[in-house]
């Protein structure tokens, strides 16, 4: 047997090493404001419409958000990278507050009930991962609201490379509770809480965004006093 020598060259091979991307948005629920003030019993909160989504268990006597069997302390809230410690207004005994924030203050929201990315770290049981707007647009408006709780007053002002906004909320359930309990509504709508001193209060919202050579400057600011 007479073995002949044979060479055989391979074209070239380039070989890729895997990438992990510290992400959430491809395995997280994203909702978008309207999708937040669309969902039933939501009432325009943040947290409660993400209490509608599987994992996460609706609290009827305290805030925040309890998912698959964590305390509310376990779920951390993030505005752009950073760590928000009370997300959510002042807390009453035995009556769940709502949040610090609007929905409209954001671009989306990231919730992840497990398995998140290692840039969030500790032990945690869920992330509500906010993003701020990054839009610049001409703008010059004015907004009133009324409801039976509260009055809403809004100025905003944008161009191409700045924007400013103020909004004055002030809170009176007084008025509410009477008409629940004591006048026309009380055989149809009866709170289930009878304050002696029903809560009040207001708030003040600012930001500010100024477009830089290098980036976004932003600024956000709340000021809040409440008579419980």
């Amino acid at each position: 047997i007479i073995l002949k020598q044979s060479v055989s060259q391979m074209n070239e091979v380039v070989i890729t090493a895997g990438s992990f991307e510290a992400s959430d948005e491809n395995r997280a629920a994203i909702l978008k404001p309207l999708d937040i003030v669309t969902t039933a019993g939501a009432r325009g909160d943040i947290a409660g419409a993400l209490q509608a989504l599987p994992g996460s268990q609706p609290q009827n006597e305290k805030e925040g958000l309890f998912v698959r069997g964590g305390d509310a302390v376990e779920s951390k809230t993030i505005v752009d990278g950073l760590v928000i410690q009370n997300p959510y207004d002042s807390s009453v005994p035995d009556i769940p507050q709502r949040g610090r924030f609007t929905p409209f203050e954001f671009e989306g929201t990231i919730f992840s009930t497990g398995g998140y990315s290692a840039q969030y770290g500790q032990a945690l049981s869920s992330v509500v991962d906010l993003t701020t707007w990054n839009r610049f647009s001409e703008i010059n408006a004015h907004t009133v609201g009324v409801t039976p709780l509260s009055l809403t007053y809004g100025r905003a002002y944008g161009t191409d490379d700045m924007t400013y906004s103020v909004r004055f909320d002030v809170t009176d359930l007084q008025y509410f509770q009477e008409a629940n309990n004591e006048g026309i509504f009380k055989d149809f709508v009866k709170s289930n809480t009878d304050f002696i001193d029903a809560p009040a209060g207001y708030k003040i919202n600012t930001s500010f965004k100024k477009k830089l050579s290098e980036g976004i400057l932003k600024y956000y600011g709340r000021y809040q006093a409440n008579k419980l």
